[in-house]
C-alpha cells in the first residue's frame, strides 16, 4: 500500500500535537502515487491506482469512531482500508497498519450496535454518539486481519 519513500517520510515525519496534521499526511500519500484527498463521511483518500478508499486515522493510542457511520454499508464501503498510523510520545510514528472496514467493524461491534447507534442519530441528528478503540492493542490482537505496512525499528541498548 505504501510505497519505500512514503515509508521513509513515516519513519521521521513527527505529527504530535492536536489536529491539523492532515497537509502533512497528504504530502506523503501524495498524488504523485496515486493519492487523492477527498472529504467523505467513510473515507479521506481514494487511490485509483491501488483500487482503493482509505480512512486515515492518527492518534498515539486511543481513537473514538462513530459505529452509526458504519450501518448499511455497500459493498464497496465495506472495502475500504481504514489506515491507523499509531505515533509514540514524541509524535513519530511508531506503527502503521491497514484494516478493511468490514473487518475492523466486526471485530469491534455486533450488527444489532451498528444498527442501534444508526437508529439512535436518525431519530436524535444533533447527537453524536462515539466508541472507543485502543489501537495498540487492537495492532496486537487482531494480527488475521490486519496488514502493517510500516513499522519503526526498535534499537537494542548495549
Amino acid at each position: 500500500m505504501l510505497t519505500t519513500t512514503q515509508k521513509q517520510l513515516l519513519s521521521i515525519v513527527n505529527l504530535k500535537g492536536y489536529g491539523g496534521k492532515e497537509n502533512v499526511l497528504s504530502r506523503i500519500l501524495s498524488r504523485d502515487n496515486g493519492w487523492e484527498r477527498t472529504s467523505h463521511t467513510l473515507y479521506d483518500y481514494k487511490n485509483d491506482m491501488l483500487d482503493c478508499l482509505v480512512e486515515c486515522k492518527k492518534q498515539a493510542d486511543l481513537q473514538w469512531l462513530d459505529p452509526s457511520k458504519y450501518y448499511g454499508l455497500s459493498e464497496r464501503e465495506k472495502q475500504i482500508r481504514f489506515l491507523f498510523i499509531v505515533i509514540n510520545k514524541q509524535g513519530y510514528v511508531d506503527v502503521a497498519f491497514t484494516v478493511k472496514a468490514e473487518d475492523l467493524i466486526g471485530r469491534l461491534w455486533s450488527n444489532e450496535h451498528v444498527k442501534d447507534a444508526w437508529e439512535y442519530i436518525q431519530k436524535y441528528p444533533k447527537d453524536q454518539i462515539k466508541s472507543c478503540i485502543k489501537t495498540r492493542a487492537f495492532y496486537r490482537d487482531n494480527q488475521d486481519i490486519i496488514h502493517t505496512v510500516y513499522e519503526r525499528m526498535q534499537t537494542v541498548a548495549a
